[in-house]
């Protein structure tokens, strides 16, 4: 009894002496839990998409090298210890003079009631493209809606640094486009004055190249408040039948002409998990027998190539086998999804397997 009771008070006497030592380090709280809410704005086929699944190590937006594939705000979290990420992947911002094309006064505004939420904003630039006169004028936009809006402050993030040669052409374009931030910030008489203060990374998220810097910085500016999805609810707030809906839209962008994704709407019908396969049923909408045809192709490649590639993600991210139909029907002439307009008897239904695709190559 007698060596427990001096082992005991050697004890407190160590780790008094520690605590005295540090006086200025502070114990980690692990039950607090901390958040940082991070929009990412930035302009068409700048790689918001492919960041955003990099930041929070998953798929979860659809991603393309064509513009507008993401249609509305998407939240992603990335969860260490006891703080969380939630990213906020927005539709590619279009300014003011440009939106009487597409929907953009829509896909405006969704960006505009994302960033409302932001304690950081990040501006997402293709690096690659040239800083014309019109990009600087979206970018000043962007700017000052980042400004506006971010609590904590806004972030230049360059991004497909692995396309500008030679490498000395970034710090000219970070140096321009931190000027203008500042020239917003500071007005036209300070935008020469600390032209190197913006938080500024260089990254590839292509290739994943640089994100965790970013990341990494962002844990640093977290603050207390709860997580916006629960520990142990996931990844995202999208249902698992939006996230197919999302991987399908993805291969269909790659695979269609420009205007066909935009037009088209995926549906997930259903979702039946096997021992040793999940099967799911889809439908494609579309809006004339025309773009049923494009979607179809000729002996029904085009729809083929979507289902193999829809199928390879979706293989991936659920680790199993999946059995994945496709239909392509036309939307009724009242505007909700279904067979109308005579599509009904003239549809097209596709099913594939890994086990399927393993046997064909």
């Amino acid at each position: 009894m007698q060596s427990c009771r001096k082992i005991s008070w050697l004890t407190r006497f160590v780790a008094s002496r520690s605590l005295r030592n540090t006086p200025n380090r502070q114990m980690p709280v692990h039950k607090s839990e901390k958040r940082l809410d991070c929009v990412i704005i930035g302009s068409p086929n700048a790689g918001k998409s492919v960041l955003l699944n990099c930041l929070i190590n998953n798929r979860v937006a659809a991603t393309s090298h064509k513009k507008h594939t993401t249609r509305e705000e998407i939240l992603g979290v990335y969860n260490y210890r006891n703080v969380q990420l939630a990213f906020y992947d927005t539709p590619g911002f279009v300014s003011k003079n440009d939106t009487k094309k597409l929907d953009s006064k829509t896909l405006q505004s969704i960006v505009k009631s994302s960033t409302s939420k932001a304690d950081v904003v990040l501006i997402v630039v293709d690096s690659a493209k040239s800083l014309t006169a019109n990009f600087m004028h979206t970018f000043g936009e962007m700017v000052k809606i980042g400004l506006d809006c971010a609590k904590i402050e806004i972030i230049l993030v360059l991004n497909k640094v692995d396309l500008v040669e030679p490498k000395t052409k970034l710090l000219e374009i970070t140096r321009k486009l931190v000027s203008l931030i500042n020239g917003i910030k500071l007005g036209p008489k300070g935008r020469n004055r600390a032209v190197l203060d913006t938080t500024t990374f260089m990254i590839d998220a292509l290739n994943n190249d640089g994100v965790v810097d970013v990341k990494n910085y962002l844990l640093t500016l977290a603050k207390y408040k709860p997580w916006v999805i629960p520990k142990g609810g996931g990844v995202t707030n999208l249902s698992e039948d939006e996230r197919i809906e999302q991987i399908i839209l993805e291969a269909l962008l790659e695979h269609t002409h420009e205007e066909i994704p935009y037009i088209a709407e995926i549906s997930c019908v259903s979702i039946k998990p096997n021992p040793k396969y999940i099967e799911i049923k889809a439908n494609i909408f579309v809006d004339s027998v025309n773009q049923r045809r494009i979607v179809i192709g000729q002996q029904a490649r085009t729809l083929v190539k979507v289902r193999t590639a829809a199928v390879e993600v979706l293989e991936e991210i659920l680790k199993r086998n999946v059995i994945l139909y496709l239909d392509v029907k036309l939307r009724s002439e009242d505007g909700e999804s279904g067979g109308g307009d005579g599509g009904g008897s003239d549809d097209v239904e596709l099913e594939e397997s890994g086990a399927d695709r393993a046997q064909t190559r």
